[in-house]
């Protein structure tokens, strides 16, 4: 038995059992986007068939797009529905999977684990390293959180210099090449 005071949302395309479940989990009740005030995209590169979709149903209000970036839809969005993204929902595993990438190519982890006898060590410490990261979202706010015990001098170019908690240097795009040296 369906709540009908629940939000009618429709998945389009439907892609994945587990965004489905997701909706109903969060109290939304699954419909036909005929149906629907509510919608989740999930193609991450098709903004023409979202302005379709779109348009074939006006009286959709509010839009979730399935990335953070939302560049590939801005010929799209318009400011008669609330538009949504998934900024901030890739930064912990995201950041966890560059943390480990960093310490595996520091420590030549590859080389190491195709090795079948000991050999002379390799590599280079994270710890103290000049590390530069292009960018400064939820991603490289939760990267720069888990090198914090390794001290290293962390970099950001970013379009805004703002300062940010736990980064050395925060320099604009046009300086990416002198933030790259060394």
């Amino acid at each position: 038995m369906t709540d009908d005071r629940a939000p009618a949302i429709t998945v389009q395309p439907r892609s994945a059992d587990w965004i489905e479940a997701a909706v109903l989990a969060g109290g939304g009740r699954l419909v036909e986007p005929a149906d629907a005030t509510a919608m989740v995209w999930t193609l991450s590169a098709a903004p023409e068939e979202l302005a379709a979709t779109v348009a074939a149903n006006p009286q959709i209000e509010w839009i979730q797009l399935p990335w953070a970036g939302i560049e590939t839809y801005l010929d799209v969005l318009d400011p008669t529905r609330t538009w949504t993204n998934a900024k901030e929902v890739y930064g912990p595993p995201v950041a966890e999977m560059a943390h480990g990438l960093l310490l595996a190519g520091f420590r030549r982890l590859g080389q190491y684990a195709r090795e079948t006898t000991w050999t002379r060590g390799e590599g280079k410490n994270l710890h103290g390293a000049s590390i530069t990261i292009l960018g400064a979202g939820g991603i490289t706010r939760d990267l720069v959180a888990y090198l914090a015990p390794y001290r290293c001098e962390i970099t950001v170019v970013r379009r805004r210099t703002d300062p940010m908690p736990g980064v050395q240097r925060v320099l604009g795009t046009d300086q990416l090449h002198d933030a790259l040296r060394g």
